[in-house]
């Protein structure tokens, strides 16, 4: 009975008892969403610590390419991915258990021209991560001339470099890399392309009632307002 009555406090409060189911989330460098080698570990980590938390979850975060993340997930047993944009393409590899966010997309340059969809299709190369949704929007969308690298700040230094004329990425994310690289001025902003919204996802069949436990941790941390909090802290 004490055990039992522990273990319920610890729920209570948002701490996994001792000896929880641990989680396994694979992710990527995707500041200031999942971040590794920092300080903090980037908003989503730290939301997803929380749901873990309230969940009754331990949770362990490994890193990976953004490609191998989302094949560990698909091939894993109830392993958690995020930030993942839910897409017709990924809609069967996943189980897919709700929205943490919404993020902007836009092409990002640093000759002042803030091009447009239709402009940045003239160009002779756009770079874009590796293995993103984006990748794949710009190709239906008629675009021939992307260049792919798995690495965002990498991204962000060729663009500097003059070896791409737009990076396309979310403009947070942009920001976010230009200020913490170091890189010299500011770079230009395009119109808003793509509203995305940002998922938690775990492996395929994953069992509906650790589905349920991490929904119903995330709605509650979504409603009290602990998310945007989270959020605010890394833009301030």
């Amino acid at each position: 009975m004490r055990g039992w009555i522990v273990a319920m406090l610890a729920l209570l409060v948002g701490v996994a008892p001792a000896g929880a189911q641990e989680l396994k989330l694979v992710t990527a460098h995707l500041p200031p969403f999942t971040m590794e080698g920092t300080d903090r570990p980037g908003f989503a980590i730290e939301m997803m610590q929380e749901v873990a938390r309230r969940a009754g979850l331990s949770l362990s975060v490994n890193f990976r390419s953004w490609v191998r993340a989302q094949a560990d997930a698909h091939n894993g047993s109830g392993v958690a991915i995020l930030p993942l944009a839910r897409t017709p393409e990924r809609e069967n590899r996943y189980t897919w258990v709700g929205e943490m966010f919404g993020i902007e997309v836009n092409f990002v340059d640093v000759a002042g021209k803030g091009y447009s969809l239709d402009a940045a299709r003239s160009l002779n190369s756009v770079i874009v991560q590796e293995g993103t949704s984006f990748v794949h929007s710009l190709k239906s969308a008629g675009f021939g001339n992307l260049i792919t690298r798995p690495d965002t700040t990498t991204n962000g230094r060729m663009l500097l470099a003059g070896r791409a004329e737009a990076w396309y990425v979310a403009r947070l994310e942009a920001l976010w890399v230009w200020k913490n690289a170091g890189f010299p001025g500011k770079p230009t902003i395009g119109p808003k392309v793509e509203d995305e919204k940002q998922w938690l996802a775990l492996s395929p069949g994953a069992d509906p009632a650790l589905v349920e436990r991490l929904r119903a941790a995330m709605a509650s941390v979504i409603a009290d307002g602990t998310r945007d909090r989270i959020i605010r802290s890394y833009l301030e």
